[in-house]
């Protein structure tokens, strides 16, 4: 299938269980993908201050098994520093379907993810 978002490359690494402890995969598995910001806004309801978040959109049609919780990198082999700069987690994850079965040549339905990262 031909990648609909071609900008970058990215990593997934998965969150697996290891030894009895949640961990994140050694290796990512690379996938096309567009960035695009997003910046969102709160009000505190204890002092009524307007509170910014800059988040991340991340728009992909790889079909991958995206989760809550598992992180994406845009470098091969991420730094693990003590602030996390090279990784960003997965927030949400929101499917639209983009070419859907029913053809006698598409027997599997594809989806678009647009995953918010911060």
């Amino acid at each position: 299938m031909r990648e609909k978002y071609r900008e970058n490359i990215a990593y997934l690494f998965k969150k697996v269980m290891i030894d009895n402890t949640l961990e994140w995969e050694e290796e990512g598995t690379a996938f096309w993908c567009n960035r695009e910001s997003k910046k969102t806004y709160s009000l505190d309801p204890m002092t009524g201050v307007k509170l910014a978040s800059d988040d991340e959109l991340i728009k992909t049609t790889t079909q991958l098994d995206f989760k809550p919780h598992d992180r994406i990198s845009f470098t091969r082999t991420p730094r693990n520093d003590a602030n996390y700069n090279d990784f960003s987690t997965i927030q949400t994850i929101d499917v639209k379907p983009y070419k859907e079965k029913g053809n006698k040549h598409r027997t599997v339905l594809y989806n678009e993810y647009w995953i918010t990262v911060t």
